[in-house]
């Protein structure tokens, strides 16, 4: 169990999800024109382009080692993920009976009975949107599916919740977490960057002749992740 203290600072987007910035940096006007170019191709071309980012319990700041006083945190896996259900519009009983049996696993934070925070890990290909699945290599755990009630952000639950994960994983034997960002979505990259996530290259994916394709960057191939269409 680990208890986290609420923080009084501004909320920030904790939806880490299907989503570095180099440290210390801010979006400017290259990031903002970037989004606006994605989300034009995307309309027409159902054009995306993703960051793979991992992380590894070396590279987490001493700022996300503090675990005390106001909310529960844990792992929910195996047979207790069927309580998840319906407490979250995203956590559907048909989400969980697809991701359950492949071995994913959730860590939450709860108030009381009530789900404050979470965030789901896989050490299988995932899907992402209805096109494609992730593979990546199984020394990692994809992290997806990350969500804060409005009422806890600026806790930065999401982003402890992602450490917790990452020690669980790293003392199972394997590397640390794999995460998967639209570029645009700079909130998200901002509080990968602050938890300690580093840049592995990017995936572009488009529709061509009526077929889906994609395209990875030599790092992004390097890293050993793709998306392979469903």
């Amino acid at each position: 169990m680990t208890l986290i203290r609420q923080f009084d600072d501004a909320a920030v987007n904790d939806s880490l999800g299907d989503k570095s910035l180099d440290r210390g940096r801010h979006p400017g006007v290259q990031e903002g024109l970037t989004g606006v170019i994605c989300r034009v191709l995307r309309r027409f071309a159902g054009f995306r382009v993703y960051r793979i980012l991992t992380l590894e319990p070396g590279n987490v700041p001493a700022s996300f080692s503090l675990e005390r006083s106001a909310l529960e945190g844990r792992v929910v896996c195996g047979d207790e993920l069927a309580t998840l259900a319906g407490k979250h519009k995203d956590i559907s009983a048909d989400f969980v009976a697809r991701t359950a049996p492949k071995g994913d696993w959730c860590y939450a934070y709860f108030d009381g009975d009530k789900l404050a925070s979470y965030g789901w890990y896989s050490y299988q290909p995932t899907r992402v949107g209805e096109e494609f699945d992730l593979e990546f290599p199984n020394e990692y755990a994809y992290m997806y599916r990350g969500f804060t009630e409005r009422d806890y952000r600026g806790a930065r639950l999401h982003g402890h919740g992602m450490v917790q994960a990452v020690l669980r994983v790293a003392n199972e034997g394997r590397r640390g977490l794999i995460g998967l960002i639209e570029v645009q979505n700079t909130a998200s990259l901002r509080s990968a960057d602050r938890i300690g996530y580093r840049r592995q290259g990017i995936i572009i994916t488009f529709r061509l002749f009526g077929r889906w394709r994609t395209f990875r960057t030599p790092k992004c191939r390097r890293s050993g992740c793709r998306l392979v269409c469903r």
